[in-house]
């Protein structure tokens, strides 16, 4: 009778353990969780979405569909403010770029920074800023030479005078190469002290052959027009040219310019604030552009020999706002 039980005992514990070890086999197998795993999950995250969107992009290159602005790149959510999120960069035709944080001195993007290129009418920053060093109330008479400029950008008036501070509102607004010239043709050695302040402010590759950078002798880089930049951040220019449109006149009120900004980005793009638009055939589409990044810092964005200036740009702009944290 005891042996019976036993048995049954034994038979019973034999039959719990191998349902107990068919549940276990049966059951869905969980991950080993590591800490650091769990950590950088987001990561991992990133990698794949960024590995994806590289495949894609390189399989549409030639398709016409900018998947670059269709997949996004996943952000860190733990890095800290400003930092770097290692990611693929935005691909451009530009053959110099920069853009820059000038709040924390961090430069945010980078592209042959260093070469020496044509900067066309980014000559009229460098203008402008002597301009306004040697300003006075003496007017300004829009001379023959100026009239023949190339272009007919602010309708200047053979003959007609005007105050130095509209004449620059013209110039920087519209890019007006005769009112680049009227200011050779009033101000002495005009290029001679543009020349003088690159050398002042350490602009080394910077070299000026004219008022209006018809000429491919204005040549910059990209690391000079930032500290350019930098250095009349707080000057007029940049206020001037943040109106998209104004109306300035003659000194006898007879002549009136309505002038619209050649900065396409400028009321397009919320985070643009100011900037400088270029181009000749041989320095190619041109551009620098001021932004406000999301927590208020301020960003510089140039780009030098771009097939698309504008669109480069924004790209640029957004790919920094996306990629870098501003809490």
């Amino acid at each position: 009778m005891k042996q019976n039980f036993r048995l049954k005992i034994i038979i019973f514990l034999l039959v719990l353990n191998i349902i107990s070890i068919g549940y276990i086999g049966f059951r869905p197998r969980q991950p080993l969780q590591n800490p650091q795993i769990l950590k950088n999950k987001k990561n991992l995250n990133t990698v794949l979405v960024q590995a994806s969107a590289y495949s894609l992009i390189n399989r549409e290159s030639q398709s016409g569909i900018d998947l670059e602005k269709i997949i996004k790149p996943l952000k860190h959510e733990t890095q800290s403010a400003g930092d770097f999120l290692e990611i693929n960069n935005p691909q451009i035709t530009a053959k110099s770029a920069i853009v820059k944080d000038i709040t924390t001195g961090k430069i945010l993007f980078e592209k042959n920074t260093h070469e020496q290129l044509p900067i066309a009418s980014l000559t009229k920053i460098m203008t402008g800023l002597v301009v306004l060093e040697n300003e006075n109330t003496n007017p300004v008479k829009i001379t023959k030479q100026a009239i023949a400029e190339q272009g007919q950008a602010g309708d200047l008036i053979l003959g007609e005078k005007i105050a130095m501070h509209d004449l620059l509102e013209i110039m920087l607004i519209t890019s007006s190469n005769d009112a680049a010239q009227a200011f050779n043709d009033f101000l002495p050695d005009l290029v001679e002290l543009m020349n003088n302040k690159a050398r002042k402010i350490s602009l080394k590759n910077t070299f000026f052959t004219d008022t209006s950078g018809l000429d491919p002798g204005n040549v910059a880089t990209a690391h000079d027009l930032i500290n350019l930049v930098e250095y009349s951040f707080d000057s007029k220019l940049w206020k001037i040219l943040s109106n998209k449109e104004k109306t300035v006149y003659s000194l006898d009120k007879k002549f009136i310019h309505n002038l619209k900004n050649t900065n396409q980005l400028l009321g397009q793009m919320p985070s643009v604030i100011s900037g400088k638009t270029g181009y000749t055939s041989e320095a190619g589409q041109t551009l620098i552009i001021l932004a406000k990044a999301p927590n208020k810092d301020n960003l510089v964005s140039i780009v030098l020999g771009s097939e698309d200036r504008f669109y480069e740009t924004q790209k640029l702009l957004e790919w920094c706002f996306e990629n870098y944290n501003y809490e």
